[in-house]
């Protein structure tokens, strides 16, 4: 026997509960996306190349990379970590309202040295923001902010960070 009776209200209750969660889902999903394509201030550790330190594909040379964390204040700055194959200029910046501002001082860095120190002709001051950038080498062996060019990544942005200068380092475990 055939049942034609039409659908319960229990049903119809379901039916809407799904789809409520579905557009939940999809929201939600979408949000991520969105999140995950702004620039994220972790731990106040900022990469600056969308490539990371992966390899170029097509030449087996790694990706130029940029890493500096949060810094106590002082006339020198930490780089964390830098990636660039023949060897690069990283040039600190004053931050003018979320910008780079004026250079207060560069370090050169080969593609054998990843960690180091830039000396800065001033003292970097606790609750402000700094910038470092990368600069490609023109092979005169001195820095030259026009000659020396900004270095770009894939997407033709600047590889370069912003950074914060704190009076207390958080203490950080393994």
């Amino acid at each position: 026997m055939e049942n034609n009776h039409p659908p319960q209200p229990k049903s119809k209750f379901v039916l809407w509960w799904v789809v409520f969660l579905l557009a939940v889902i999809i929201i939600a999903a979408v949000w991520l996306v969105v999140r995950e394509r702004e620039p994220s201030n972790f731990d106040n550790l900022a990469t600056v190349s969308p490539l990371d330190a992966r390899q170029n594909l097509s030449t087996g040379i790694p990706s130029p990379t940029l890493v500096v964390a949060e810094q106590l204040p002082g006339s020198v700055v930490y780089v964390t970590s830098v990636v660039v194959p023949g060897g690069a200029w990283v040039a600190i910046r004053t931050d003018d309202e979320g910008r780079p501002g004026r250079i207060l001082g560069v370090g050169f860095f080969d593609d054998r040295v990843s960690t180091g120190a830039v000396d800065l002709n001033a003292t970097t001051v606790a609750g402000q923001y700094y910038h470092a950038a990368l600069y490609r080498n023109n092979g005169d062996e001195r820095f030259d902010q026009d000659a020396d060019t900004l270095w770009l990544d894939s997407l033709g942005q600047p590889i370069s960070t912003r950074f914060s200068v704190t009076s207390q380092l958080r203490d950080e475990k393994v």
